[in-house]
Protein backbone atom coordinates (compact mmCIF):
# COMPACT_ATOMS: atom_id res chain seq x y z
CA UNK A 1 0.00 0.00 0.00
CA UNK A 2 1.65 3.17 -1.28
CA UNK A 3 0.82 6.83 -1.28
CA UNK A 4 -0.46 8.27 -4.58
CA UNK A 5 2.92 8.78 -6.23
CA UNK A 6 4.39 5.53 -4.84
CA UNK A 7 7.14 7.37 -2.97
CA UNK A 8 6.08 5.94 0.42
CA UNK A 9 5.31 2.32 1.21
CA UNK A 10 2.89 2.17 4.15
CA UNK A 11 2.32 -1.57 4.20
CA UNK A 12 3.27 -4.54 2.09
CA UNK A 13 2.40 -8.20 1.94
CA UNK A 14 2.26 -10.96 -0.64
CA UNK A 15 -1.17 -12.02 0.65
CA UNK A 16 -4.41 -10.11 0.15
CA UNK A 17 -5.73 -11.68 3.33
CA UNK A 18 -3.16 -9.65 5.31
CA UNK A 19 -4.66 -6.40 4.00
CA UNK A 20 -8.16 -7.68 4.70
CA UNK A 21 -7.45 -8.94 8.21
CA UNK A 22 -4.79 -6.51 9.42
CA UNK A 23 -6.09 -3.28 7.88
CA UNK A 24 -9.83 -4.03 7.91
CA UNK A 25 -10.23 -3.54 4.18
CA UNK A 26 -13.09 -5.43 2.58
CA UNK A 27 -12.06 -8.02 -0.02
CA UNK A 28 -14.18 -6.52 -2.81
CA UNK A 29 -12.86 -3.02 -2.08
CA UNK A 30 -9.25 -4.19 -2.16
CA UNK A 31 -9.77 -6.20 -5.35
CA UNK A 32 -11.54 -3.29 -7.06
CA UNK A 33 -8.70 -0.86 -6.34
CA UNK A 34 -6.00 -3.35 -7.36
CA UNK A 35 -7.72 -4.22 -10.64
CA UNK A 36 -8.67 -0.64 -11.57
CA UNK A 37 -5.56 1.13 -10.30
CA UNK A 38 -7.74 3.56 -8.35
CA UNK A 39 -6.92 5.21 -5.05
CA UNK A 40 -8.37 3.87 -1.82
CA UNK A 41 -9.85 6.76 0.16
CA UNK A 42 -8.39 9.03 -2.49
CA UNK A 43 -4.94 8.60 -0.89
CA UNK A 44 -3.58 5.07 -1.12
CA UNK A 45 -2.58 2.86 -4.02
CA UNK A 46 -2.66 -0.92 -3.91
CA UNK A 47 -0.50 -2.67 -6.48
CA UNK A 48 1.06 -6.03 -7.10
CA UNK A 49 4.22 -4.34 -8.38
CA UNK A 50 7.05 -3.39 -6.05
CA UNK A 51 8.39 0.16 -6.22
CA UNK A 52 12.05 -0.17 -5.25
CA UNK A 53 12.59 3.58 -4.79
CA UNK A 54 9.75 3.98 -2.28
CA UNK A 55 10.65 4.94 1.26
CA UNK A 56 9.38 2.32 3.71
CA UNK A 57 7.38 4.05 6.43
CA UNK A 58 8.29 2.65 9.82
CA UNK A 59 4.85 2.60 11.45
CA UNK A 60 3.32 0.09 13.81
CA UNK A 61 0.42 -1.89 12.39
CA UNK A 62 -1.93 -0.62 15.09
CA UNK A 63 -1.00 2.99 14.29
CA UNK A 64 -1.56 2.40 10.58
CA UNK A 65 -4.94 0.84 11.34
CA UNK A 66 -5.92 3.89 13.40
CA UNK A 67 -4.74 6.23 10.62
CA UNK A 68 -6.83 4.35 8.06
CA UNK A 69 -9.90 4.50 10.31
CA UNK A 70 -9.49 8.27 10.68
CA UNK A 71 -9.06 8.59 6.91
CA UNK A 72 -12.24 6.54 6.36
CA UNK A 73 -14.23 8.86 8.64
CA UNK A 74 -12.87 11.95 6.88
CA UNK A 75 -13.44 10.45 3.41
CA UNK A 76 -17.04 9.54 4.26
CA UNK A 77 -17.71 13.08 5.55
CA UNK A 78 -16.67 14.47 2.18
Amino acid sequence: MYNRDKSILYYGSNRQSDFINNLNIHHSTLTKHINNGTYYLGKYLFTREVELTAKVLDIKLVDLTIKLEQDRVQFNKN
